[in-house]
């Protein structure tokens, strides 16, 4: 009786023996059949760097790169003149500065392995964080919410660009972003990064 039991016990090593090898072919033919269908898209050949291959890497649509809160004061008048005041507005509005990603120009010098790459203008953006916060000295003047918020609106981007720090802050964050999207491009053709 213990042979018996031996020997089934055997058979049963040589049946999961046999499973784990068909499993073991049939996972490396797998692995050859990916492999052949893979073997165009990870095959290293030689790329050529181009300006718009550069633009294609970092096409974010926008992107904010600073933002700060600002409480402010504006002042809203009757005529278009600026003379006759209607009312003083004390406000909350997020400010934002950042540009369109595919606006970057870059132009590439293949003789000296660099690319130079210039930055468009910084736009600025602003709403009001809370538009019901808003304060009005008089209490009640004869103007509509939608006018009360763009001359908020229109006060922080004026104070915003009067802040070197926000568009300072606002470009080195772009360069950082920029420079960390095309490292791995500009790193592998031995490419250096200039700004302009």
């Amino acid at each position: 009786m213990p042979k018996d039991k031996r020997r089934g016990g055997a058979g049963r090593l040589l049946h999961l023996n046999v499973g784990n090898l068909l499993c073991g072919i049939a996972v490396v033919i797998l692995f050859i059949a990916i492999g052949t269908k893979l073997a165009p898209v990870f095959r290293t050949s030689p790329r050529i760097i181009t300006a718009s291959t550069l633009t294609d890497v970092v096409d974010i649509a926008e992107l904010s790169t600073a933002e700060f809160t600002y409480t402010g004061i504006a002042e809203a008048y009757k005529d278009a003149e600026h003379k006759n005041l209607l009312c003083h507005i004390r406000y909350t509005a997020v400010v934002k500065a950042g540009i369109t990603m595919s606006d970057i120009v870059f132009e590439v010098d293949h003789d000296s392995k660099t690319v130079t790459a210039t930055l468009p203008e910084i736009k600025l953006t602003a709403y009001i964080a809370d538009e019901s916060k808003l304060s009005l000295m008089p209490s009640n003047p004869d103007i509509n919410l939608h006018d009360l918020i763009a001359v908020c609106e229109q006060d922080a981007q004026e104070e915003a660009l009067a802040s070197s720090e926000l568009l300072s802050s606002a470009e080195e964050n772009i360069k950082s972003i920029v420079n960390g999207l095309l490292y791995p491009v500009l790193v592998s053709h031995q490419y250096a990064l200039i700004w302009k």
